[in-house]
């Protein structure tokens, strides 16, 4: 009677799965990181640029550079001529708990708030006036935006199809 005899080294493939688990992994932060660079991009070329007064315009350019991960000079210079030490202002936080990964785009930029959602100031410039600033969203607007084109997906899916082929 003839037989064959199969075999199976489980410690090594298991150790296969776990490489491949770590790799894909590591491969959605990389799709999460690039796509809170998207996002900041979007918001910075397409709600930062004007027109005015539909959306936000050049002043400084703080807002932008929080958002592109640049650094600030806020604050001039120091009480001994010295120029200020340069801050990132920007916000990006990429967490993993159990299979889920999550990240977070935003700034420390003082007046950013006020423009995201509009509101009113009720001591304008230190003057007592009150000042109705309009919503001109840019950064959830910049979210919507890279989400319903499809581009996060994309991002995503190069990630993963990176895995698949190493």
């Amino acid at each position: 009677m003839p037989k064959i005899k199969l075999s199976s080294n489980m410690a090594q493939e298991a150790q296969r799965l776990m490489f491949t688990s770590n790799k894909m992994t590591q491969a959605m932060i990389n799709g999460m990181r690039k796509s809170l660079q998207r996002v900041g991009l979007i918001s910075a070329q397409d709600y930062l640029q004007g027109p005015r007064p539909e959306k936000l315009g050049i002043v400084s350019g703080r807002l932008i550079r929080s958002l592109m991960g640049g650094p600030s000079f806020a604050g001039g210079l120091k009480e001994t001529g010295a120029p200020a030490v340069s801050r990132n202002e920007g916000i990006r936080v990429i967490k993993k708990i159990g299979d889920m990964i999550s990240g977070i785009i935003g700034t420390d930029v003082p007046y950013a708030r006020i423009h995201e959602y509009g509101g009113i100031i009720k001591n304008a410039w230190g003057r007592g006036i009150i000042v109705h600033m309009p919503e001109r969203s840019y950064l959830r607007t910049a979210g919507h935006q890279a989400d319903q084109s499809g581009e996060i997906d994309d991002i995503f899916q190069d990630e993963v199809d990176g895995v698949k082929h190493d």
